[in-house]
């Protein structure tokens, strides 16, 4: 008996060597196959960003760029990441259509962008990430309306794309300027620190963010330069846009804004305001000294439903309060007090 089962067992165990040795083969073969793809990828990588391939595609963009925007773009240089499938970009700079082509449209010291993939056969991805840090933006447009501002070439009016579709997951703007200077209306801003932040819900199909700007210079004709900061949080759907809260501020006075805005196409909106007016700083900026010294407060609800052939002032409507504790009246020679108004 036992000779018999040594011999099945010696039967047995060549088949088993075999199969062993034949899934020892595949994994080395499978294991060669996956450094081979990881070297590849590493040499890919290697290529994309130095060497003679980095500045073809350096060149590439710079010059399918221009093209598509009718103006001069540069870019200094760009960084792949494979393994997080991100790209920066550095030194990006967009000349001023023709004949304002400087100073620069725009210039931007750094953007990075990451997608994430859903579906390779399906073609569904989205941008995981954007952040842009330090944009400066100079816009012009002279007397007889001709602006810097750049035409895209090519453009397919067809395209029915939006911000909604592309799903930015988290989008950041950091250390942003722009220089605002239109002749026909004499208007000038300057816009400091701006920080812009959003982030996408893919569920809700939601951004949700905030907008802040510090010491922002706003001027307008004759009147002075109207020194404010602006914060606001906001969210926004493909159907509706709701201002959680706004608070802008300058010096003494301040406006507190909420609201929602529906219908894009024919936008209805309703929003509650709380501002609070210094007059004397209003009379410097309009350089009138008649102008009624005190602080006036002022609350309330407005609302705004679009009508076709209907003016704005008729498709507005405004409740609220004006109340101030002291209000100083010159009028030539002439002084008034009001209290408890």
């Amino acid at each position: 008996m036992k000779s018999f089962e040594s011999s099945r067992d010696l039967a047995d165990s060549g088949p088993r060597k075999r199969a062993h040795r034949r899934l020892r083969i595949i994994a080395w073969i499978c294991g060669c196959a996956v450094l081979t793809i990881l070297a590849c990828v590493v040499a890919l990588v290697a290529c994309v960003n130095t060497g003679g391939v980095h500045r073809y595609l350096l060149s590439l963009a710079q010059r399918k760029a221009s093209e598509k925007l009718g103006v001069r773009v540069q870019l200094e240089n760009f960084t792949v990441h494979l393994s997080t499938l991100c790209v920066d970009l550095y030194g990006i700079a967009v000349d001023g259509a023709v004949p304002y082509q400087n100073p620069p449209l725009l210039q931007v010291d750094h953007v990075a962008f990451g997608i994430r993939i859903i579906s390779v056969l399906g073609r569904k991805w989205y941008f995981d990430t954007l952040q842009i840090d330090h944009p400066v933006a100079w816009v012009v447009i002279d007397k007889n309306g001709v602006s810097n501002l750049p035409k895209l070439q090519g453009r397919n009016a067809n395209s029915n794309a939006s911000i909604f579709d592309l799903g930015i997951r988290h989008a950041l703007v950091d250390r942003g300027k722009v220089y605002f200077n239109s002749q026909p209306s004499a208007l000038a801003a300057d816009v400091h620190n701006l920080d812009f932040r959003t982030s996408f819900n893919h569920l809700l199909t939601m951004y949700g963010g905030q907008l802040v700007y510090k010491d922002a210079h706003l001027q307008y004709g004759t009147i002075r330069p109207f020194v404010h900061d602006l914060a606001l949080q906001f969210e926004a759907t493909p159907s509706a846009l709701r201002l959680k809260q706004a608070k802008l501020t300058s010096g003494p006075s301040q406006l507190l804004l909420s609201g929602t805005l529906i219908n894009y196409d024919s936008p209805a909106t309703e929003a509650r305001y709380d501002a609070t007016v210094d007059g004397t700083q209003v009379g410097t900026l309009l350089n009138s000294p008649s102008m009624p010294a005190g602080l006036i407060r002022a609350t309330g609800l407005l609302q705004y439903q679009q009508a076709a052939g209907r003016p704005l002032l008729q498709s507005l409507t405004v409740n609220g309060d004006l109340m101030s504790r002291r209000i100083d009246v010159k009028t030539g020679s002439a002084r008034m007090q009001a209290a408890n108004l």
